[in-house]
């Protein structure tokens, strides 16, 4: 809801495809600092206060953007910078909360547990999107109610999992422990000495990589897509930026039924590659239902990159060490806002249709030479 509201609004006070990315951007460009250091901090305190402070911090900055828009002086640099300390939150909020899901679940469950967990988040990216653009589109825009409105109903759906996140009781808890700056370095080096060590681990980061840069980028431009290419009103919007959320809840759904899986690793790099084809169909498409097929089936394929890239990675790491490697992990993730603004350029100066095609193509060679070569990871 916040990334398509904001992007929304972003493109209809500056009309700048660049200025738009930049949302996409600021709440994408925290990972790998917030990643690194959030990796040591969830393996040394009480995960679920880490969540909970994070809910809280985001029902705030909503009630901020609400209120400037109320008053009338919510600007786009606003919410590049709100929605910035948003992003770090988020990047907080993953990697806390898969290793939290390894605390409420025996080892033979996981795999089934992170598919759950993904499910939640692709049903958000589904019904976010869909219930802000229509509301953008029925909510009265005079004064820019609407976009109070919008705002508002995100803090409050904030402090709402808040309340949840007080009930929730993991079986394992892990207690607070100091942090010093020797025994931060440590624990850095104790990581990535593990990940250098794992050629299996080291093949996932690859396609993490690879997927951060080269997919995820085009997510902040649907907007661009919606008004530019396919002429389409916020609730048509809505839809479309939702459809790979649906696309995911359908191939999770798949996933979370199999009772045992053999070959995770061909859920992970397959479903990359499948995302990435459909994604170049929905860029080379200029009608709204082709372009809405495409990219519900990209998110059946990202279902699969989403609901292994964590399980794989807890499965063949030690259980004190989960959080350090997701958090190194973020600098494989943290990709991402090189890639937004390499697309942001390019679909400024070329259009938004040739810049993702592109992305989409290379990333398919790119994710299929790196399969070839991680003959470890293939055998997961």
């Amino acid at each position: 809801m916040w990334l398509l509201t904001s992007g929304f609004l972003v493109l209809r006070f500056t009309d700048s495809i660049f200025l738009t990315q930049m949302v996409g951007v600021a709440a994408t460009i925290p990972i790998i600092p917030v990643g690194l250091m959030i990796g040591i901090v969830v393996d040394s305190f009480d995960r679920r206060k880490i969540l909970l402070f994070g809910l809280v911090v985001n029902t705030g900055l909503a009630l901020v953007a609400s209120a400037l828009a109320l008053a009338g002086v919510l600007a786009a640099w606003h919410v590049i910078v709100l929605t910035l300390i948003l992003g770090s939150v988020m990047v907080s909020n993953q990697v806390t909360r898969r290793v939290f899901v390894s605390d409420m679940m025996p080892r033979d469950h996981l795999v089934h547990a992170i598919a759950l967990d993904a499910f939640c988040m692709m049903t958000g990216m589904m019904i976010g999107p869909l219930l802000a653009g229509a509301l953008l589109d029925i909510v009265p825009s005079s004064n820019d109610f609407n976009l109070v409105f919008v705002y508002a109903l995100i803090a409050v759906l904030f402090f709402i999992a808040s309340l949840f996140m007080r009930q929730t009781q993991p079986q394992a808890v892990t207690g607070s422990s100091g942090l010093t700056l020797w025994s931060t370095f440590r624990s850095f080096g104790e990581g990535f000495r593990l990940v250098a060590g794992n050629r299996a681990i080291i093949g996932f980061f690859g396609i993490t990589l690879l997927f951060n840069l080269l997919y995820f980028s085009h997510q902040p431009l649907i907007p661009v897509f919606a008004e530019k290419v396919l002429e389409v009103g916020p609730t048509a919007l809505g839809a479309l930026a939702s459809a790979g959320g649906l696309g995911g809840l359908i191939g999770l759904v798949f996933i979370a039924s199999r009772r045992h899986i053999e070959r995770k690793s061909m859920y992970f790099y397959g479903g990359t590659m499948a995302a990435l084809v459909f994604l170049f169909v929905f860029a080379a498409s200029n009608i709204y239902l082709v372009a809405f097929a495409a990219l519900l089936l990209a998110g059946v394929g990202v279902s699969g990159f989403s609901s292994m890239q964590s399980t794989l990675i807890l499965l063949s790491t030690p259980y004190a060490a989960r959080g350090r490697v997701l958090g190194i992990q973020s600098i494989a993730i943290g990709v991402a806002p090189v890639g937004s603004l390499l697309v942001g350029a390019a679909a400024e100066f070329w259009g938004p249709g040739e810049a993702v095609r592109g992305i989409a193509a290379c990333g398919f060679v790119l994710t299929g030479l790196w399969v070839i070569g991680a003959k470890q990871m293939r055998q997961l």
